[in-house]
């Protein structure tokens, strides 16, 4: 028999799975319909849908998300660019050795990772959007795919509980 009955639990510290939301970088044209992003299920499944082999894709960030799209993505045709802002990728996930691993292993797929590459715009082309980094280096590509570093929810939480300061980022 369950008890549904209200009580107090003590405990030293709480921890709330609230979900998190993509970080949007402040890179101009980044509500271009040629950008879109890839956090969640949903946004996966727009992909497959709008993603055709041959296509030019940028994948915007080196984390987890993209570096298993930069394989997939390439293993379907697709001609794959991952531009990352550090000198190594899943750089908050694994060793410089590991990671150098992987980028070759990106390569062997061929995908073109382009580390220490910041991207600051997205501009319309007539058929095509152009993709320009902090450095002036430039692709035409069909779509670019952000998928760069999330957020806690935690608006549930505002008021209710005590949070780290680092803990209280709000998504509206």
């Amino acid at each position: 028999m369950e008890d549904y009955s209200i009580r107090r639990e003590h405990y030293d510290k709480l921890v709330m799975c609230t979900g998190s939301a993509v970080t949007l970088p402040p890179i101009k044209g980044i509500n271009h319909k040629r950008v879109m992003l890839c956090k969640n299920y949903e946004q996966a499944q727009t992909l497959h849908q709008v993603l055709k082999p041959h296509q030019r894709v940028a994948l915007i960030g080196g984390g987890y998300v993209n570096a298993e799209l930069a394989e997939s993505l390439s293993d379907l045709g697709c001609q794959v660019t991952l531009y990352h802002s550090h000198d190594v990728i899943l750089n908050n996930y694994v060793d410089v050795q590991l990671s150098k691993m992987l980028v070759e292993i990106l390569e062997d797929h061929g995908v073109k990772v382009k580390l220490n590459s910041k991207v600051a715009s997205f501009t319309d082309q007539k058929d095509s959007l152009l993709v320009t980094t902090i450095h002036d280096q430039n692709e035409e590509v069909d779509v670019a795919i952000v998928s760069k570093g999330f957020i806690p929810v935690t608006n549930l939480l505002e008021g209710q509980v005590k949070m780290r300061v680092a803990s209280r980022i709000l998504c509206k």
